[in-house]
């Protein structure tokens, strides 16, 4: 019970600071997804579905970590405007830098609760990231949406329940 209390006490922005400091020192690895490289074609997949995707579309990605997403974007041969993706770790956005050296894809090491991408989105995706927005993605999201272009999507997903990991296909 007194250990429940301490962290009833303790200050969420200390939590908060500890849990950034977590992620700024990971690396594109697979250990971002439970150690096994998951595919980011079923997310695309649904994003596509639903118009998130298209050649006049500026999209932002929230932690793209190691690449799926965009890998799996560009694999598909779905086309965008710009594709800026925001990654607390310097580490992955030197590998995101390298692995992706197109023009109209840029990365930014930088919180995404209050980094300024510079020209409105289109287009806002983020896989397995918002649940590790603590204590709450609601300053991301209000962050995010002060950015976004009248009419604009935002396409996240939130895994919960039994460790399971995403399917290869859709």
């Amino acid at each position: 019970m007194e250990t429940l209390e301490t962290q009833l006490h303790e200050s969420r922005e200390e939590t908060w600071e500890r849990s950034r400091e977590r992620w700024r020192g990971t690396g594109p690895t697979p250990n971002l997804t439970w150690g096994v490289e998951v595919s980011g074609e079923p997310f695309v997949t649904k994003a596509a579905q639903h118009g998130a995707l298209g050649p006049d579309r500026r999209i932002l990605e929230i932690g793209p970590g190691y690449g799926r997403l965009l890998g799996a974007t560009i694999e598909r041969g779905s086309s965008f405007r710009s594709y800026v993706g925001v990654d607390l770790s310097h580490s992955n956005v030197s590998h995101l830098r390298e692995r992706f050296s197109q023009d109209d894809i840029s990365f930014v090491q930088a919180d995404a609760e209050s980094v300024d991408v510079g020209e409105p989105v289109d287009t806002v995706i983020s896989s397995l990231v918002f649940k590790h927005l603590f204590p709450s993605f609601e300053a991301t999201l209000r962050n995010v949406a002060r950015q976004m272009t009248p009419g604009a999507l935002a396409v996240f997903d939130l895994i919960e329940g039994h460790r399971r990991y995403l399917p290869t296909t859709a």
